[in-house]
């Protein structure tokens, strides 16, 4: 039985797959729901199908993106967390065309804990430890989505106690 609900799990979540093998977040998203889970291996495109969306979401909406994760120690150094994501976003989603935008009319830099699409914030990158921090951001309301990265639901819910 379990076997077979496995099975089936991974027929759904290979059905929201593109083409270009990566987990395609519309149809997730279409359900216009509070909280979005998506639990599956590693290597199916998650983070990469989810920074496509946050580039085509700042692009047309100018809305914002907070990813988080567990550590701040993570953040800092030459091989932090948002260091990673932007090398991804120009160095795999942009020289592969997979942003149905026009390329000349992107432009991609970092600055400490966001990076910036054509001079905007697009993704501000905070640790759960900084959780207060967060919370006080008096703009808040401009960010559309929280993406919790790299972490357990438990280590969440304990901090927001």
């Amino acid at each position: 039985m379990l076997f077979h609900q496995m099975t089936h799990l991974m027929s759904l979540i290979k059905s929201t797959m593109k083409k270009n093998n990566y987990y395609d977040w519309q149809r997730v998203f279409s359900y216009n729901a509070l909280f979005n889970f998506s639990i599956t291996e590693r290597g199916l495109g998650k983070t990469y199908g989810f920074l496509i969306s946050r580039i085509r979401q700042t692009y047309y909406t100018h809305r914002k993106t907070i990813m988080l994760t567990k550590f701040q120690n993570e953040l800092e150094g030459k091989h932090s967390y948002q260091q990673s994501v932007f090398s991804t976003i120009v160095n795999d989603i942009m020289l592969n065309d997979e942003v149905d935008l026009p390329k000349d009319q992107l432009e991609f830099t970092l600055e400490q804990n966001h990076i910036y699409l054509n001079g905007e914030v697009c993704i501000s990158f905070y640790a759960i430890s900084m959780a207060e921090k967060v919370r006080k951001i008096t703009a808040l309301k401009e960010y559309d989505f929280l993406a919790m990265m790299r972490q357990s639901l438990l280590d969440i819910i304990s901090k927001m106690k």
